[in-house]
């Protein structure tokens, strides 16, 4: 391996740590790092857009230029994952002959740094404009937080008035906890957040 390219990889592994692994073949190496928000040392919090660059460098490297490709896209729409690709290579031509492993993943942090999602909301379908009004959910799910919380809201009164009606008839049967299906999937459960539902009653997002 290359001293340049290991130097490169030192650097990406102080900072940051277990955010990509490295595959090493005869001919050539594959680096696949974990993208997710953030301009040079400083990391966002709650990361709205993630997706994963792969990186492939032939024993050649830096002479010879590495291969990228965008997998595993969460937040970006197909035209913008397009556009970063491009981009990324054009990079790579504009430092031919020169380390560029560093480069590129800077470049895609900084890419999305808004930490905005350009998907819309799945329930009212319209763009997301400001990252405090993104509800995520585990598997990358995008909601408004006034539409995930007025969503929340309705199914804790559904449940309410089942619950009513079932001790009506049974008073000493227990019914279930309240559950909150992910409105677009039904198959993840999110937990019930009293903060949203009021916040849907006070504003809509802009």
């Amino acid at each position: 391996m290359d001293n340049k390219f290991q130097n490169e990889l030192d650097l990406l592994h102080e900072m940051f740590p277990g955010e990509f692994d490295i595959t090493n073949n005869i001919d050539h190496h594959i680096v696949n790092f974990v993208i997710t928000p953030g301009i040079g040392f400083n990391k966002t919090m709650n990361k709205f857009i993630q997706f994963n660059l792969k990186v492939v460098f032939t024993s050649k490297y830096p002479v010879e230029s590495p291969i990228v490709s965008i997998e595993c896209v969460h937040g970006l729409k197909e035209k913008d994952t397009g556009k970063l690709l491009s981009l990324l290579k054009e990079l790579i031509m504009e430092r031919k002959g020169d380390p560029v492993l560093f480069d590129l993943v800077d470049f895609c942090r900084e890419y999305i740094a808004s930490n905005i999602p350009t998907v819309e909301c799945a329930i009212c379908l319209q763009h997301f404009r400001n990252e405090i009004d993104v509800y995520c959910t585990p598997n990358f799910h995008y909601f408004h937080t006034h539409c995930i919380g007025e969503y929340m809201g309705q199914r804790q009164a559904d449940y309410e008035e089942e619950r009513r009606e079932m001790l009506t008839k049974c008073p000493y049967n227990e019914f279930p906890l309240l559950q909150i299906p992910c409105p677009l999937c039904r198959s993840e459960y999110l937990p019930f957040n009293e903060d949203l539902v009021k916040l849907s009653h006070s504003r809509k997002p802009c």
